[in-house]
């Protein structure tokens, strides 16, 4: 048989034997014809199923390949369902036809890299493998899937540089998303001809430095434009303002100088523009009746950039502007006060001018956005009085007026507010008179610090009454009974550090060690055990020594390895429970500022978690062992530095109890447990006492106290209930450190850091200078560090309800 005809030159035959016996023959043969047509129709019609079906069949044996290849670890499980139809299949997308169009796998624990036959699929248009951990470099095999449309393999741990040649890529690729990779080198200029993108997402990579290439201008088909934490330096090239697309630009988190392009103001269709934590300076823009064009716009971030000049009244134009954030600038002036313009911003929940050198008085018009859900204006140098219109913003989840010039008393009538889901500071101010009874909660107890002229009637906390006799007994008796407790959980969490032996150096590797990789590797047992001896030891605790490795392979690798073992029972038992902690968590998280669990090697004796190398160490070290003569610090930390390691361990407990499901409680947080890159930045480490917890927020027994002493939350010693909010309480605990410089158990005598800390803040002749580091005394950043302080003190609450959650801690320190 010399082939089979395909169902269109089938059909075209038909087509052209019908015409032939229309024009030939007459109306008395017309019956004929009919039959023979439905004859050809028939066989057409045969002809085409029997295609169709074998190729069908054909792509099923491809996906159950593609299964096979992955593994069983992994979440696809088709070949269980392998009789069904495939277009029924998890992850499979199909036309109408029956034909496979897009493979979406994304975080189903993918650990190799990507086959070839993924492009076997002749309609595929989309492939999704996002959120897995497949390694090596970017998968040139996909230059082969040529009706490619759309492509995600953000978060997995792709290394290298991308291919020079990337354009070749299929030309009518319309998303490409790149993002929380570990891509490095330059971005090839080969990109820009992907002339059909309309999404581009490249962010949290860590590139070399570089400047944003002016061929970006070419791609005007993107409508999002993602390129955050990439270490793009320079100006922003005139050229991005062709992308007149665009709804979405997020040029975050880089080195980003000059000034913002006036173009920029006038792309129409922008709905995100988010340029925060760069080095843009000078005006905001140039024209403010530029801001007109922007009748799109729903979220403006320029927060933490050096601009200057005063806050145009034009921005509040922007009628459908959700989120506005202009911290940490030095924007100057009144706020402005238009209320025909205001008004318009009905739909703005979330409003940040904080930690600017603006003044003058809070407009009347702020307190008529009834949707607002966020005002954050400290740090400036408002004055004027709080007026009572703030309490009808039923939606108000928090206010942060701390640190300004605010005078007069607080408004009674805060009938309308939600007391118990709110977020209130009004500390460092000058208010004066009754605190409300309304306010007199514990969570609002440090809502009022550093203002002398407020009093209470009830009571409340350790403000004078308003009959001027003080409460000092009342404290004394709660700084010693909580003294006490802390005592007694530090002493039983002392007596459960055991001792640990060290591995025989010159032993062989045993024959039952068994190495399991979480990502690629280039180094074998052997490679591990030989190097397990005494001048690579870095550290050494309670549960076994750490070294430092350096190896013999390609890419010459520096990697850090934890030895667990026992030979007791019991310390088997317990700390074997720590290591299946360590792997369950570490292997099935990923992010950015937690340390990377590379693999591990286990035998019945002995375990070795492998992890990423931290060059510099740990925060502990850098604090504490300044004075030492044998440290390898060398340096001292600045406040800008210690600022970011604490909003980088912000966001990795941040991560774990809001980002995971479930939720992830560490139980161990403390300043040796945040280790320090190359660069500084933060990562947390060591989860062996890491807990999955059933549902945030819920307390959940534990049997026994857990932790360090002096990080340990007093809850431990008393119910023996947890939440995430322990975790809370020691990254407190940890603010007090990187802010007073003092060790956790160094508050002198029987108190704690936070005991101390508490003591020394609400003493009447409490001053901030006496009480921070002196390493970070500079006056330029005294209301910064005041800020962390008294964060660290809201964090180490005795209540863990009036704990904030870890999310409005980086929201604060982010601010």
């Amino acid at each position: 048989m010399g082939g089979m005809a395909s169902p269109h030159l089938v059909h075209h035959i038909i087509l052209r034997k019908l015409r032939m016996s229309v024009m030939a023959n007459s109306q008395s043969v017309h019956s004929t014809i009919l039959h023979k047509l439905s004859l050809l129709l028939l066989i057409c019609s045969l002809l085409g199923y029997n295609c169709e079906s074998m190729s069908r069949k054909a792509e099923k044996a491809a996906l159950l390949s593609l299964e096979k290849y992955w593994g069983k670890q992994t979440k696809i499980k088709w070949s269980s369902i392998m009789y069904a139809d495939q277009c029924n299949w998890d992850g499979v997308i199909c036309n109408f036809d029956g034909f496979v169009t897009g493979i979406s796998v994304g975080g189903y624990k993918l650990a190799k890299s990507i086959p070839s036959e993924i492009c076997s699929f002749k309609n595929l248009t989309d492939i999704d493998l996002s959120h897995n951990n497949i390694p090596g470099s970017f998968p040139v095999v996909l230059f082969s899937c040529s009706s490619l449309e759309q492509l995600d393999l953000s978060y997995n741990s792709f290394v290298g540089s991308l291919p020079l040649n990337i354009h070749l890529l299929s030309k009518s690729i319309t998303y490409l998303n790149l993002e929380s990779n570990s891509l490095s080198g330059s971005i090839p200029s080969s990109i820009y001809q992907l002339s059909s993108l309309e999404v581009l997402k490249l962010s949290f990579n860590p590139f070399d430095s570089h400047r944003i290439d002016p061929q970006l201008g070419n791609l005007t088909n993107l409508g999002e434009l993602s390129m955050s934490s990439m270490n793009i330096v320079g100006e922003i090239p005139d050229t991005i303002t062709k992308l007149t697309r665009l709804t979405t630009l997020d040029l975050s988190s880089n080195t980003l100088n000059g000034t913002i392009p006036t173009g920029i103001w006038s792309m129409q269709n922008l709905e995100f523009l988010d340029l925060q934590r760069n080095s843009l300076s000078g005006c905001i823009l140039d024209d403010p009746h530029e801001l007109m064009n922007l009748s799109q716009l729903k979220t403006l971030d320029l927060s933490s950039n050096t601009l200057n000049g005063t806050i145009p009244t034009e921005i509040w134009s922007m009628q459908n502007l959700e989120f506005l954030n202009l911290h940490r600038n030095s924007l100057s002036g009144c706020i402005p006060d238009d209320p025909h313009e205001l008004m318009n911003l009905s739909p703005l929940k979330t409003l940040d001018l904080s930690s600017n050198t603006l003044n003058g008085t809070i407009p009347t018009v702020i307190w008529r956005m009834q949707n607002l859900n966020r005002l954050a204006l400290h740090n400036n140098y408002i004055s004027g009085r709080i007026l009572d219109d703030f309490c009808k913003l039923k939606y108000l989840s928090q206010l942060l007026l701390n640190d300004n010039l605010l005078s007069g008393p607080l408004p009674e009538n805060v009938t309308q507010l939600q007391l118990t889901s709110i977020f209130l500071d009004f500390s460092s101010n000058q208010l004066t008179g009754k605190i409300p009874s309304s306010f007199e909660l514990r969570k609002f107890e440090w809502s009022f610090l550093s203002n002398p002229g407020l009093c209470s009637s009830n009571h409340f906390g350790n403000f004078p009454t308003c009959t001027r006799l003080h409460l000092k007994m009342f404290v004394i008796i709660l700084l010693v009974s909580g003294s006490a407790i802390l005592i007694c959980t530090g002493l039983i969490g002392l007596t459960k550090i055991k001792a640990f032996f060290s591995m025989e150096k010159d032993d062989a590797p045993s024959p039952l060690w068994k190495l399991t990789a979480f990502q690629a590797i280039d180094y074998d047992i052997e490679d591990i055990h030989c190097n397990l001896i005494d001048a690579n030891l870095v550290g050494s605790g309670g549960s076994g020594n750490v070294y430092k490795i350096c190896l013999d392979n390609t890419n010459r690798e520096v990697i850090a390895v934890k030895q667990i073992w026992t030979s007791g029972r019991r310390e088997h038992d317990m700390l074997e429970k720590q290591f299946q902690a360590e792997i369950e968590i570490l292997g099935s998280i990923r992010h950015t500022n937690i340390v990377k669990l590379c693999g591990y090697i286990s035998s019945s004796e002995s375990k070795l978690l492998i992890y990423e190398y931290m060059e510099n160490g740990s925060l502990y070290e850098w604090l504490h062992h300044k004075d030492d003569p044998t440290s390898t610090t060398g340096r001292l930390l600045n406040w800008p530095t210690r600022m970011s390691i604490a909003i980088d361990a912000a966001r990795g407990l941040c991560y774990m109890h809001d980002g995971c499901s479930p939720p992830i409680a560490h139980r161990d947080v403390k300043s040796s447990n945040i280790l320090l890159d190359p660069q500084f930045k933060a990562k947390i480490a060591d989860f062996g006492l890491a807990r999955a917890l059933l549902k945030a927020g819920e307390p959940e027994l534990v049997s026994a106290v857990v932790g360090s002493f002096g990080y340990i939350a007093p809850e431990f010693g008393s119910s023996r209930k947890m939440n995430e909010k322990v975790d809370v309480y020691s990254f407190g605990v940890v603010l007090l450190e990187l802010t007073t410089g003092r060790r956790a158990n160094g508050g002198g005598g029987y108190e704690n850091l936070a005991q101390w800390t508490w003591r020394q803040f609400k003493d009447e002749g409490f001053h901030l200078t006496n009480v921070i580091d002196a390493d970070i005394s500079d006056p330029a950043y005294l209301r910064e560090v005041q800020l962390v302080l008294q964060l660290g003190l809201i964090c180490t609450g005795t209540d863990p309800s009036s704990r904030p959650s870890m999310k409005q801690v980086l929201q604060v320190l982010q601010r």
